[in-house]
């Protein structure tokens, strides 16, 4: 968390973390200029990516890759885009530099932003959320994976990464990402349960692609879905034992499409909100 002011609530005291002042040396070193708030960062980034007046250039004396190190240090995750943007280091063009500099601009913007997490009474009711962005890669078709587990109403966990193949529908790489999120959901209700909090109700998984929400209610093999075998039988295992159940949730409310793919700015902001990442001022309304 990273709220401007010390809180106290329910016997916790929340504080500002550090990184803040850490952070703000690199706005100046990257942008060379007086820092301006941004939209959210989601340029469409390829190897291919022109314009009749940025020809390629090569940028490599003004981006360094120590700039998106400090990003994954201080933040202690892929901030935003910067996992998008690291695809391109080794060779960087004035179009990535110019996306690097969107997101540092974003983040001046949300420097005072933190998760907001509270007391719940459904503390061990896991909820997650898996989308994909089919062959979203421009350069390698391949797809990103993205998902947030939530317990109760609190964001605990989150992935956004790109799929090590290339899949041949939008079914198959929805079904990939479920088995990933579903790896996860594993994981935390086994932390919960050494923690002597067992998770006694189903772990709801929502996504937004009806054919991968029937796969798991059919037990049946086609030709069509045999290629993804393997996710098929973990995840349907899951499902026949009980732990989890699929449900289908429509695009406009699936919170985890904030890690595969650009959103509008109200779109954005929807989810980022609904993910519980609040403004100090935000805080104070709740």
């Amino acid at each position: 968390m990273s709220l401007s002011t010390t809180h106290q609530c329910y016997s916790m005291t929340t504080t500002p973390t550090t990184n803040n002042c850490r952070i703000r040396p690199l706005f100046h070193r990257v942008l060379l200029q007086p820092c301006l708030k941004c939209l959210p960062p989601h340029p469409s980034l390829s190897w291919n990516c022109s314009s009749p007046q940025l020809k390629h250039l090569l940028v490599a004396q003004h981006f360094a890759m120590k700039d998106l190190g400090d990003l994954h240090y201080f933040l202690g995750v892929q901030a935003v885009r910067s996992s998008k943007v690291s695809q391109f280091m080794h060779a960087p063009r004035t179009t990535h530099l110019f996306a690097v500099k969107r997101i540092f601009r974003y983040l001046h913007g949300t420097l005072d932003h933190g998760l907001w997490l509270q007391p719940t009474s459904q503390a061990t009711c896991v909820i997650a959320y898996s989308d994909v962005d089919w062959a979203g890669c421009p350069d390698t078709s391949r797809s990103t994976t993205g998902f947030d587990v939530f317990l109760g109403s609190n964001l605990v966990s989150w992935k956004s990464k790109k799929q090590p193949t290339v899949s041949k529908s939008s079914t198959e790489a929805e079904y990939r990402a479920v088995a990933y999120t579903v790896q996860d959901t594993l994981h935390i209700r086994s932390v919960l349960f050494e923690l002597g909090f067992p998770v006694t109700t189903l772990v709801q998984l929502f996504c937004d692609n009806i054919s991968a929400s029937y796969l798991t209610a059919n037990p049946v093999q086609h030709a069509r879905s045999k290629h993804i075998q393997i996710d098929y039988h973990f995840v349907w295992e899951r499902v026949a034992h009980g732990d989890l159940v699929l449900k289908y949730i429509t695009t406009q409310l699936q919170l985890a499409d904030i890690f595969t793919k650009s959103l509008s700015s109200r779109q954005f902001q929807f989810l980022k909100d609904n993910s519980r990442v609040v403004s100090p001022a935000q805080f104070e309304g709740v």
